[in-house]
């Protein structure tokens, strides 16, 4: 899953909260092949990209992909390739992931989530356990009739209600709804969704209309009761320093998120951090903190930058976030996905277009 746009530079100067916390630092991360390989697999499920995941009880972890490619690795190329558009893993403490989608009348894969209405597909994005419902959101997609990479459009979000996320992913009883949203400009929710202190967080998007270097993605913060995040009306807004009922009024937060990032709090430090990728199809991973949910946010810290991105195969990465659920007391764990602008490059390179992720030590971030 990846959304078009140009890549700008963040010219911001350096805040208070930076100095304090050395946000020009360079990280020193490290590839985690160990982790890779939970999600290696030769023969069904080939690989996919969104990767995010939540706990669930039993010491299970659920893993929400989006595009997803199925069918056999043979002869080191993809082979019988057959993309859906979401599906979803299972791991049980250390184990490898089990994947679950089903399949359609003809026996072919299909998707997992499916808009009741019919139309479009969903791009599945933050889940979150809400009171023991497992909600998932989604990103309402369709076709724009313009046919190459892009040639399609997001027009709205959906929330998905699983109140039997114990069972496998196949028995997930779902109940989906629309979420209602301001449609000029167009937003989206589900980046992340963060549990915290009695609420949860629901972090999304919107675009400033800027073309070329002036384009910018700029966070929105909203938040509901634990256990409301299913009741629109409890929903607030955050907007200068208060939560407003009024949906279009929510404050444009922190400009240069990607569509996907993750918000996730850090108690050892006491802070709450930002990880995505430094714009759309740029190598470099960026963090950014904050002592409160809704910032203000530290300039950019250089996280890392993806060594599958190059020019020369046109491979490009994407969907950065923190995973806690495979995160240590000392030690962060980040994910990414890569993929490539030509489909054979994707097909004849397994590497590509799988979980990859990174280890980055916690006093890198919090100097």
């Amino acid at each position: 899953m990846l959304f078009p746009s140009l890549r700008t530079t963040d010219r911001r100067p350096l805040t208070l909260a930076g100095l304090l916390l050395g946000v020009t630092a360079t990280c020193a991360p490290a590839p985690a092949p160990d982790l890779d390989a939970r999600f290696a697999s030769a023969e069904g499920w080939l690989g996919a990209d969104g990767i995010y995941s939540v706990a669930l009880p039993g010491d299970r972890t659920a893993w929400i992909f989006s595009d997803t490619w199925t069918g056999v690795i043979r002869d080191g190329r993809r082979a019988n390739p057959r993309m859906i558009n979401n599906s979803v893993g299972i791991t049980e403490g250390a184990g490898h992931a089990r994947f679950f989608y089903p399949a359609a009348a003809d026996g072919q894969a299909a998707s997992l989530f499916t808009p009741p209405d019919g139309r479009g597909w969903f791009w599945p994005v933050a889940p979150v356990l809400d009171s023991g419902v497992l909600r998932v959101f989604a990103w309402r997609i369709d076709k724009t009739g313009a046919g190459g990479a892009f040639g399609f459009r997001a027009f709205g979000t959906a929330l998905a209600e699983i109140d039997n996320p114990s069972d496998a992913p196949a028995a997930w009883r779902m109940r989906w709804r629309d979420v209602p949203v301001p449609q000029t400009p167009p937003v989206f929710w589900g980046s992340s969704a963060l549990a915290h202190e009695g609420y949860t967080y629901l972090y999304g998007y919107t675009e400033n209309g800027g073309k070329g270097p002036g384009f910018q993605r700029h966070m929105l913060l909203a938040r509901a009761p634990a256990g409301k995040l299913g009741d629109f009306a409890a929903w607030r807004y955050f907007a200068k320093g208060a939560w407003l009922e009024d949906a279009a009024r929510a404050e444009r937060l922190c400009p240069g998120v990607a569509c996907e990032y993750s918000v996730t709090y850090i108690p050892a430090r006491r802070r709450f951090l930002l990880v995505t990728h430094d714009m759309f199809l740029s190598p470099k991973i960026v963090a950014r903190t904050s002592e409160t949910p809704w910032g203000p946010w530290s300039d950019k810290i250089d996280v890392y930058t993806c060594p599958e991105a190059g020019a020369g195969r046109g491979v490009f990465c994407y969907a950065a976030k923190h995973q806690p659920v495979l995160s240590t007391g000392d030690t962060l764990v980040i994910s990414y996905a890569a993929n490539a602008n030509d489909m054979n490059t994707v097909l004849n390179d397994p590497s590509l277009y799988v979980p990859r992720f990174i280890r980055v030590p916690l006093a890198d971030l919090f100097r």
